[in-house]
């Protein structure tokens, strides 16, 4: 890890768990808990991308709840949309 932790044992420990990775995707650490960025996509019927965001997710089910609700305030719950875990899985999806 180089100079840049000056040999302070405690944050090398500390940025280490926060820094974790899992299948090249970062994870954030809110808390004591792992939060992993999962991907909301919209379409209009000829395929045009009309929303693209990501956000962050405990799990699977979370983000499945999250994203819903994201549909639904944004007024896009009829659209074609998806929503990928980060190892690629649709969570949600709709056509």
């Amino acid at each position: 890890m180089g100079d840049f932790f000056n040999g302070n044992l405690l944050f090398k420990q500390e940025y280490r768990r926060r820094m974790t990775k899992v299948n090249n995707e970062q994870l954030f650490i809110q808390g004591g808990t792992t939060m992993k960025t999962y991907y909301l996509t919209v379409f209009e019927k000829d395929g045009t991308n009309v929303l693209d965001e990501n956000f962050q997710a405990e799990n699977d089910d979370q983000a499945k709840k999250i994203g819903a609700e994201k549909l639904e305030e944004k007024g896009y719950s009829n659209h074609t949309h998806r929503c990928a875990a980060p190892e690629g899985h649709l969570v949600l999806f709709h056509r």
